[in-house]
């Protein structure tokens, strides 16, 4: 029998505990190890806990803006993939903007989760 590969593990910071439920779910689902919170702090305590290969974040964190912390969170994990999760549709400017401090990718959670995994492993493979 050979040795089981290490679970990816996937970050999903999002203020929407419905929005954490279900996306955690369904990466557990597809073989993921999957931590979810609810703000910034929350999510560099995990990170500084134990490594993470990618990371699902929200723009909108109620009162906390997702671009903001995406700039701090690049500027120390340069490495890990971060896919901006925007519940809004698409708001040109603010993607450009997240795509510019170092987003991997966006993604409306309106068209289903379930179709940010394919993007999460390709991203995962680079």
């Amino acid at each position: 029998m050979s040795p089981s590969k290490e679970k990816k593990r996937v970050l999903v910071v999002d203020d929407e505990k419905t929005v954490i439920d279900l996306a955690t779910s369904l990466l557990d689902d597809a073989g993921y190890e999957t931590i979810g919170v609810r703000n910034s702090k929350d999510a560099m305590a995990e990170v500084k806990k134990k490594k993470v290969d990618a990371m699902l974040l929200d723009i909108y964190l109620g009162q906390e803006n997702g671009l903001t912390f995406l700039t701090k969170f690049k500027a120390a994990y340069a490495d890990v993939p971060v896919v901006i999760l925007t519940g809004i549709g698409y708001d040109n400017s603010a993607i450009k903007t997240a795509l510019q401090n170092g987003a991997s990718g966006y993604f409306s959670k309106e068209t289903g989760l379930e179709n940010v995994i394919p993007v999460l492993q390709r991203l995962m493979q680079e």
